[in-house]
């Protein structure tokens, strides 16, 4: 439309979906220099909300603070993830007595960002450079186990075990 003379156009609200919509675009690329700081950092900016280092300009604690911490409970897509000394697993049994298990991987200082809370404690993150090799650098989806020591009973009359060392802090930027 046609902005009369003398007013300025209204400005666009930016918001967590600006976070997820950025990390999204990143998907299978690798963003910055490849760091999960990075990811989490520009997908911020580029939404126009605050980052680490406007909490902590040095980055001399290496505890990123992302925004207002919030249970994990209550993550949201476009919120931060800070992970330190985490690891978790599960071990499911089922009724035939056979079990299985699923190893979340180990971040022991990481950043992600949170796509979708899928509940019981997992959510979808988009993160990069999870692991030791170059192709880790690479932002990847991953649906990964955050809410700490729990059995529930599973649908099938089994039930699995979740075990979850370190903490991981959720912020809402």
């Amino acid at each position: 439309g046609v902005v009369p003379l003398g007013t300025n156009p209204p400005q666009a609200a930016h918001s967590q979906d600006d976070v997820v919509n950025y990390a999204n675009g990143k998907l299978g690329g690798v963003d910055g220099s490849g760091e999960c700081f990075d990811l989490a950092d520009n997908a911020l900016k580029n939404a126009g909300l605050k980052s680490a280092r406007d909490y902590d300009p040095s980055l001399k604690n290496p505890n990123y603070k992302w925004g207002k911490p919030v249970d994990i409970k209550e993550a949201k897509p476009g919120d931060i993830l800070q992970f330190k000394n985490y690891s978790a697993s599960d071990e499911t049994k089922h009724p035939d007595g056979s079990s299985d298990s699923e190893d979340f991987g180990s971040r022991p200082h990481h950043t992600a960002v949170v796509l979708s809370n899928d509940g019981n404690g997992m959510v979808t993150v988009l993160e990069q450079n999870v692991g030791d090799t170059p192709g880790d650098k690479v932002v990847t989806k991953r649906q990964i186990y955050v809410g700490g020591n729990q059995t529930v009973k599973n649908d099938d009359g089994g039930s699995t075990k979740y075990s979850e060392k370190g903490s991981v802090v959720c912020y809402r930027p």
